[in-house]
């Protein structure tokens, strides 16, 4: 069936311009080309998704922003008085052939976005799929075939009163070294700008099990972020966390742009910057709570002395979905050579358990 020129034709002369040709053993390029007038196969369709901050404006007579509206004369109308600004997420269109040079692709073909040409869902991480994501978090183990023994003396060490970690770079079969760091009860400074980029990055949270975090925290969740500021980690790097509560946790990071949104840092005092800043401390106060000075203000749905690991995990996988952080969570069993993807179901209260091999 071809539909030509459809914005300028009268619904009632419509019928004497559609025309209908048996598909018979036409290809899908044919097809297509009499469903894009002009034989032209590029379609519009979106490539990109980033939010976007849209400053608010100034009151009528420019005096005065949002955060000054109690002073505008203006105050309590609407066509004079100043907006807030708000975040939004805006998506990038680019040409697409979808006349069927994708081959198997069933006709959707590649995208061009000035630089080239891309395949559909292979220009980033956020079009990776679960064997991508399985293969990420395996690919570790086979890089550095002692890791899983790393990770047994990793987890002996959760009976110390401090935190531990270990790390290898990227650059691991030529430089076959560990970095140990030994920390403090509660915490331990991993560097935030090691000379080489991390490919492993694993650390303990220490007993008691009863004041410890049996899901990664929210200071290991930005101390990701900053470290991917300064350029030290990537979509393959694999973040490992045990814990004295007896749980053995794999993350890697599939979408860097939703990560880094959520984990917000802020770096000046501008509208954007406070606006994101200020989502992500939401973000943060209510699953993990707020203290000032070790005196707990807020006390957020993630609790250290918890005694329910899996509920704890249902908040995480919550928090992961909920503001979409592009966040990929595997658990490890006991020797640490098999890895299972945990998500949320659709009913957010209960774990879906989808084993990688």
């Amino acid at each position: 069936m071809a539909v030509e020129n459809l914005g300028s034709i009268a619904q009632n002369d419509l019928k004497n311009h559609i025309t209908f040709t048996p598909l018979g053993t036409k290809t899908g390029a044919e097809v297509f080309g009499k469903y894009n007038a002009n034989s032209n196969c590029n379609v519009m369709m979106p490539y990109a998704s980033n939010w976007v901050y849209v400053g608010g404006t100034m009151c009528y007579e420019n005096a005065h922003d949002y955060a000054h509206i109690g002073d505008c004369i203006y105050k309590n109308d609407p066509a004079k008085a100043p907006t807030q600004g708000y975040a939004t997420y805006e998506v990038s269109y680019g040409p697409v052939d979808i006349c069927g040079s994708g081959g198997s692709s069933g006709g959707v073909g590649t995208m061009s976005t000035g630089g080239g040409t891309t395949p559909m869902g292979g220009g980033g991480s956020s079009g990776s799929t679960f064997t991508d994501d399985c293969t990420k978090v395996k690919s570790v183990n086979t890089t550095i075939p002692t890791l899983p023994s790393i990770n047994a003396a990793l987890k002996d060490a959760i009976a110390d009163t401090k935190e531990n970690a270990i790390t290898a770079y990227t650059d691991y079969p030529q430089n076959p070294t560990f970095q140990y760091t030994a920390g403090t009860p509660g915490g331990v400074e991993i560097p935030k700008n090691p000379p080489k980029k991390y490919i492993y990055v694993g650390h303990t949270h220490n007993s008691p099990s009863s004041s410890t975090y049996s899901v990664p925290g929210w200071g290991d969740l930005n101390w990701i972020r900053e470290v991917y500021e300064n350029g030290k980690v990537d979509s393959n790097t694999v973040f490992v966390l045990i814990t004295a509560d007896g749980t053995q946790y794999a993350m890697t990071i599939s979408d860097w742009t939703k990560f880094n949104m959520a984990l917000y840092l802020p770096k000046n005092k501008s509208d954007e910057d406070i606006y994101f800043s200020k989502l992500s401390s939401r973000i943060g106060i209510e699953y993990y709570g707020e203290q000032v000075g070790g005196t707990l203000l807020v006390e957020g749905l993630i609790k250290e002395n918890s005694t329910d690991k899996e509920q704890d995990l249902v908040y995480f996988l919550k928090m992961i979905k909920q503001h979409d952080m592009g966040i990929n969570v595997f658990e490890m069993n006991n020797d640490f050579t098999k890895f299972t993807r945990v998500t949320l179901k659709n009913n957010n209260t209960q774990v879906n358990r989808t084993p990688c091999n």
